[in-house]
């Protein structure tokens, strides 16, 4: 079944804050929004505006598959979000908290979790999207008595034009699909990430679509390159060896991934 990010209508939203590991690679408490918000019509259309740019209209934007679907999983939290009503807001609180957790490098920084429900497409789908914004500074122009000017505005986020953002999205096939139904047989997730490109999808940040969603990229030789690069990099990056040693190490892993054109990374088979 195709989706069509089209004729979104939302319906819940709520917006926390997460922050870049301690000096200690300590978790550092997320603040809660404690209540959904309540957007005027302009704000509303922007919005509706940045997610149709963003999963229908983008080459930034691909089809994921689960990787995990169990309980506490990106998925199992959006069919919870979804069947909240009025408990939506304290139920999003673990998507901050996930989010949070999925950060395990101090590297990355800290941002605006927004979490909303909606609607998308004919017929309308049930959907949740989870999306990361980190904040950026810029402008404003400001008229005053015939006089224009700029104001210095900080902690902007979702501007048309920043690439600080990512989204997850978990859309809903069929609101009404048995209990015993495989969550994989009744969702679909889609994932934006502006550190792909054009030519290479698999740029997405891994921390984000596997540690914080639970996805996936489709099964195929240059996922199964990418997946065994990511795991490689990880585990020199943990050897207990100089800085040096270690990037002799990674240079000779990307060296090794281009010099072999072979379609794909085979586990050997074991007669």
């Amino acid at each position: 079944m195709i989706i069509v990010f089209e004729n979104i209508s939302i319906a819940n939203v709520v917006i926390h804050e997460v922050f870049k590991r301690g000096p200690n690679r300590e978790i550092v408490d997320p603040i809660f929004g404690d209540q959904t918000i309540v957007l005027d019509a302009e704000a509303m259309t922007a919005l509706r505006d940045r997610l149709i740019k963003a999963l229908g209209q983008s080459s930034r934007c691909i089809e994921m598959d689960l990787h995990s679907e169990g309980a506490g999983s990106g998925v199992d939290l959006a069919k919870r979000l979804l069947d909240a009503g009025e408990n939506f807001a304290m139920a999003s609180r673990e998507v901050a908290l996930k989010l949070a957790g999925a950060q395990t490098r101090q590297d990355l920084p800290g941002g605006i979790v927004v979490v909303l429900t909606g609607t998308a497409g004919v017929p309308a789908k049930r959907f949740v999207c989870k999306l990361k914004a980190e904040p950026h500074n810029g402008f404003t122009r400001v008229a005053n008595a015939g006089v224009i000017s700029l104001q210095f505005l900080r902690d902007l986020i979702l501007t048309p034009q920043t690439r600080l953002y990512k989204i997850g999205c978990f859309v809903e096939l069929d609101q009404h699909s048995p209990a015993n139904r495989p969550l994989s047989e009744n969702w679909k997730a889609f994932i934006y990430d502006e550190t792909m490109s054009t030519s290479n999808k698999l740029s997405a940040a891994n921390y984000f679509y596997d540690g914080f969603l639970g996805l996936k990229f489709p099964q195929n030789g240059a996922t199964r390159t990418k997946e065994f690069h990511d795991h490689t990099k990880e585990f020199i990056k943990a050897l207990d060896v100089s800085p040096e040693r270690k990037n002799d190490l990674l240079n000779a892993l990307v060296t090794y991934l281009k010099v072999d054109q072979s379609p794909s990374i085979e586990s050997p088979r074991v007669s």
